[in-house]
């Protein structure tokens, strides 16, 4: 059956770098679809096989996960590393991170993605991120650290998207794991 499904993509560059499709829809059917295999197609081509995990009642919800989309490409660059020591009287190491997270959209449609990267968070007090981009409203900034940005992208668009933070911590104090 032809069902109306929206479609969403979402990408966590700094674990893989590649957006990943997932649809959500009604159930079309006047009858209950039940645990199991189903074939999707995407613009008249079988895309994959997905799996019902749970009955799902007529007008129900069902979300589809479609895997990797080729057609959006996901770069993560490590633009720049400076480490500072402050001069000798200074007691702490302060390390600049500059990333560039470059999104294209090869489609023939605008696409809506929920772009995922992180700061690093310390327990340790004598650690401390600064974050310098992205600021205010362009994101979301969880607790944890965790950044969000709700992007629409037109096709064949380009869009390079900075991270920026620096990590202080005192000298005599080895870290590693910050990138």
């Amino acid at each position: 059956s032809d069902a109306e499904a929206k479609f969403a993509w979402f990408t966590v560059p700094k674990l893989v770098q590649n957006a990943f499709l997932k649809a959500s829809m009604k159930n079309p059917f006047t009858f209950p679809l039940l645990v199991g295999p189903m074939s999707v197609f995407f613009d008249q081509k079988l895309v994959g096989t997905a799996s019902v995990n749970e009955t799902i009642l007529p007008e129900g919800e069902m979300g589809i996960s479609l895997g990797i989309d080729e057609g959006v490409k996901i770069e993560r660059k490590l633009q720049k590393k400076l480490t500072d020591y402050a001069g000798l009287l200074s007691k702490e190491t302060k390390v600049h991170y500059e990333y560039t997270i470059v999104i294209t959209n090869g489609k023939s449609k605008e696409i809506n993605l929920d772009l995922n990267d992180q700061f690093p968070m310390s327990r340790n007090e004598k650690i401390k991120a600064e974050i310098e981009a992205p600021k205010g409203s362009e994101a979301e900034v969880s607790d944890q650290g965790i950044i969000t940005w709700k992007l629409k992208l037109a096709p064949g668009a380009k869009r390079s998207i900075p991270v920026k933070f620096t990590v202080s911590y005192p000298k005599d104090l080895s870290i590693s794991g910050l990138q």
